[in-house]
């Protein structure tokens, strides 16, 4: 989750320090997830035969680029990230 909300309650002395012990064990698994999404974009984005692909329509008016290889996953939004399986979240569904 945000640390602002953790460090807030820390500070005001309504959480034990023992809350920002959470933070890091929830992120890590997030930010591998947001590595591995970035790094494929990156190697689609900038393997040779895209720039080659890109290169011939930039002196060909007749076709344009092949949009596939531009294409975003819903991942690299954030928007589906949750934290369900933390320790700190009683997940009630």
């Amino acid at each position: 989750f945000n640390l602002a909300w953790k460090l807030a309650l820390v500070v005001k002395g309504h959480a034990s320090p023992s809350l920002l012990d959470s933070y890091e064990g929830e992120r890590i698994p997030v930010i591998s997830e947001m590595l591995k999404i970035t790094t494929n974009l990156f190697n689609r984005v900038f393997r040779i035969e895209t720039q080659q692909a890109l290169a011939r329509t930039q002196t060909s008016a007749a076709s344009g680029p092949d949009d596939h290889m531009f294409s975003r996953d819903r991942k690299l939004f954030q928007l589906d990230f949750n934290y369900r399986w933390s320790t700190i979240v009683r997940d009630e569904r």
